[in-house]
């Protein structure tokens, strides 16, 4: 796997309730050479994703807290 980063810049959206987890997530996304939008659950990442076209990718945890997982 390469790291150079892709030439458009792909958005992810990370969805990950535990913060810590969250951050490594984004920081391996990013090293990879994408941008990164985080969401601490899911209400949160289906808000983000209503207003934003740009994501392309949804990267999520699939044990989610409230009734709405992965």
């Amino acid at each position: 796997m390469s790291n150079e980063p892709s030439a458009d810049r792909s958005i992810i959206l990370v969805v990950e309730d535990e913060p810590l987890l969250r951050m490594f997530a984004s920081d391996m996304v990013e090293d990879a050479g994408y941008s990164v939008v985080e969401a601490a659950n899911a209400t949160e990442a289906v808000s983000i994703l209503e207003k934003r076209t740009d994501i392309r990718i949804v990267f999520t945890d699939i044990d989610m807290p409230h009734g709405i997982d992965g």
